[in-house]
């Protein structure tokens, strides 16, 4: 077998696609079917309505080829999977999944939705479709009506990405904001861009910007400036008010140092702001057209937090709480192998355990009481391997202050670096705090991180 290759389809590749799904059918579910169901979905298939519909680009669908013989297809009608069929003598090889991602990837909704055959079942439990009713018996046919949940991963965006993000930023602007504004502005619309300068504040990690991914397509993102000041927050509307803002907004804020935060914002944007805790500092502006609302938000100051060095019986909590962090914050970016990898090597070994309990590597702890809210922790003296923070405390410098104590006490030891590699999530804190890239970010087996380096004063 040769390698599989997933495209489009070409004009020329929908009738074989189609009698590729109709072969794959009457062997598959017909027989599960009463007689007056048999022909309902052939008689689609050949439709020449719906035939030329996918012709001409109407609706999606994707083939998938050993060489120069079709073996699958999928395709897609509005927010619906309407065919998925593989040739059987290709069954469990992933070619399935790969034309559902690629389905679903090119679709850009968050949700999606199929009537899946009793055949089909398991393979769509499988992928994350669940069921939204009982099993249906109409007309001879039988199906599950399901529904999938595209997920959304929110990480630093990529060098690559940052152009892409910035345009998406324009594109919701001149759909949801620039409505809002007077005649003037609108004329002025390019001066909503970014500068060469920005880009390369940007580019260099000066300043923070996130991107929200449903697979590879961007549907939200945020950027900061100086640490103080967010600049942008946009999500695709298609995708508003399912917690996308929320979760860019919280962990654009986590990024930042200021005790207070400000920003702009547009008529359509000022309810959220204030639901999130933002108040105005003054009245709506109009500058020369542009129509905003200047607003801040103060942080939450932590009150009576402890950073000390762990005793024997703060390593387990401090360990725990590293866990339940690293799986809400982090486990998304990963494959299930590397977030295992990260218990077994982080969490559960005894050996490194065992350092921790002795003193022979130095961890701290963050203290609310008696009640373990953040920790870090080394390994071999110069590299620090964990850093985490209960997403209750964060934003209120309990980061900054355990980074402080580790490296405090490297530098008393007289190492002169400190060294450690980075998630997507945590790259924008430790270039604030100073550590430096020393090379690009990398992917080893789903494992992605910067490796980052500090000098020690």
């Amino acid at each position: 077998m040769n390698e599989i290759t997933i495209r489009p389809a070409r004009p020329e590749d929908v009738r074989p696609a189609l009698g590729l799904a109709i072969r794959v059918y009457m062997i598959s579910s017909a027989p599960l079917y009463e007689p007056e169901a048999v022909e309902y979905f052939p008689n689609k298939c050949r439709d020449e309505e719906r035939v030329r519909e996918f012709m001409d680009g109407k609706y999606l669908m994707f083939v998938a080829w050993d060489g120069e013989k079709l073996v699958g297809m999928a395709a897609q009608r509005g927010e619906s999977v309407s065919h998925l069929y593989i040739d059987p003598a290709y069954h469990r090889r992933g070619i399935a999944t790969k034309l559902m991602d690629t389905l679903i990837a090119a679709m850009g909704v968050p949700k999606v939705t199929l009537g899946s055959s009793p055949h089909g079942v398991p393979f769509y439990l499988k992928y994350g479709f669940v069921p939204t009713d009982a099993e249906q018996h109409k007309h001879g046919a039988i199906w599950t009506p399901m529904e999938y949940t595209v997920p959304v991963v929110i990480r630093q965006a990529r060098p690559e990405e940052i152009a892409p993000a910035l345009d998406f930023a324009q594109k919701i602007f001149e759909e949801y904001v620039l409505p809002d504004f007077d005649p003037p502005a609108s004329e002025r619309i390019g001066l909503h861009r970014d500068t060469e300068e920005q880009m390369r504040a940007y580019q260099e990690g000066r300043w923070a910007m996130l991107v929200a991914l449903a697979g590879e397509r961007i549907v939200g993102m945020a950027c900061e400036r100086d640490g103080s000041h967010i600049r942008k927050l946009y999500v695709d509307g298609a995708w508003h008010r399912r917690g996308i803002a929320t979760k860019l907004l919280d962990a654009i804020i986590q990024s930042m140092d200021a005790p207070k935060i400000t920003l702009n914002s547009s008529r359509y944007a000022l309810r959220f702001y204030e639901k999130y805790g933002f108040k105005p500092t003054d009245t709506e502006q109009n500058i020369d057209g542009f129509v905003f609302t200047p607003m801040a938000y103060e942080r939450a100051q932590p009150m009576h937090i402890t950073i000390r060095p762990a005793r024997p019986d703060d390593v387990r909590p401090a360990l725990d709480l590293a866990l339940r962090v690293f799986m809400e914050y982090q486990a998304p970016l990963y494959g299930s192998a590397q977030t295992e990898n990260f218990r077994k090597l982080c969490i559960e070994n005894e050996a490194l355990t065992e350092a921790y309990v002795t003193q022979a590597y130095a961890m701290f702890v963050a203290l609310d009481g008696a009640r373990a809210v953040g920790m870090i922790g080394e390994e071999r003296n110069e590299e620090i391997i964990l850093v985490f923070v209960d997403p209750a405390y964060h934003r209120r410098g309990v980061a900054t202050k355990l980074m402080d104590a580790m490296t405090d006490t490297m530098a008393k030891r007289g190492a002169s670096r400190v060294a450690l590699n980075s998630s997507p999530f945590g790259k924008p804190f430790y270039l604030r705090y100073g550590f430096r890239p020393t090379g690009e970010e990398q992917d080893h087996d789903g494992h992605i991180f910067t490796p980052m380096e500090y000098v020690l004063p």
